[in-house]
């Protein structure tokens, strides 16, 4: 039967051709609208299930569990180069579509206390930093729990 099929297939070439353009255009028809993959643990749970019900009153009481954490290896996060680069990183991934938010070192917040009350910045502000600033936010992220 093989032997068959292979030697009709050597003798009709332009029907073979005929036949995989058109399997090729009802594939590409049925296509059109692309492939959607959802791997979201929301897709793992039955529909009408105690766990689904659970699962959607915790994202609507606690948030979306759409999260992403990206860690990045430097000597020194706390050098003038290092924020810098950490900056322009944050601008882009900022820019990503889709990214509704995004918090890093440089620009976690900070609640510093004053003589006349708090004020609330950035830990590493915004535009050039002096030194001082920069060992008071190596300070602060390494030794205050909230950051640690």
């Amino acid at each position: 039967m093989s032997r068959r099929f292979s030697a009709w297939i050597v003798r009709h070439p332009r029907q073979v051709i005929v036949v995989v353009v058109l399997l090729t255009a009802v594939s590409a028809f049925g296509l059109r609208r692309g492939v959607e993959l959802d791997v979201s643990p929301l897709s793992f749970i039955q529909r009408e299930s105690k766990e689904r019900v659970d699962y959607e009153v915790a994202r609507r009481d606690f948030g979306d569990d759409l999260y992403l954490v990206l860690a990045v290896v430097a000597d020194d996060v706390f050098s003038r180069e290092s924020v810098n680069k950490l900056r322009v990183l944050d601008t882009q991934i900022k820019k990503i579509h889709g990214v509704a938010s995004s918090l890093s070192v440089v620009d976690a917040p900070y609640a510093r206390g004053a003589a006349d009350g708090a004020s609330f910045e950035k830990l590493i502000p915004t535009g050039e930093i002096s030194d001082e600033r920069l060992i008071e936010a190596r300070a602060v992220a390494t030794t205050d729990r909230l950051y640690a």
